[in-house]
């Protein structure tokens, strides 16, 4: 039961990520931690705001067949996503001089430890 509660916990946060990035893509860059100066590069954060939406649809049709070791190893899966996430916004700090990590780098990686506890949760029958 613990499993899935989680497991729905990420697939309604991974939908309303994407769609606020969708729909404010410039508080959704400054949120991931990389700022925008080109308005023309608001489209790349709507295609990562799109990509979030898609793995929350994957992840949610495979709750729905209520194939829970499938979900599980899919979420391991996909928590790569918030671990070269995090190695982006860092490389990006880097790269700007700008060494200072804010609230950012927790995003990302508390993004990647639900994922990998919803998925430990639900292979392990909880």
């Amino acid at each position: 039961m613990l499993g899935w509660t989680l497991a729905t916990l990420v697939v309604t946060a991974l939908g309303l990520i994407g769609v606020a990035g969708c729909v404010a893509p410039g508080i959704a860059a400054r949120q991931y931690g990389i700022l925008v100066a080109d308005r023309r590069a608001l489209a790349f954060v709507r295609a990562m705001a799109v990509r979030d939406l898609v793995i929350g649809a994957v992840l949610g049709l495979i709750a729905l067949d209520g194939a829970r070791t499938t979900l599980g190893r899919a979420m391991i899966a996909t928590a790569v996503v918030p671990i070269v996430d995090l190695v982006l916004v860092i490389a990006d700090r880097r790269a700007t001089a700008q060494h200072r990590l804010d609230g950012t780098a927790a995003l990302h990686a508390s993004g990647m430890l639900g994922l990998v506890v919803a998925a430990v949760a639900l292979l392990a029958g909880w």
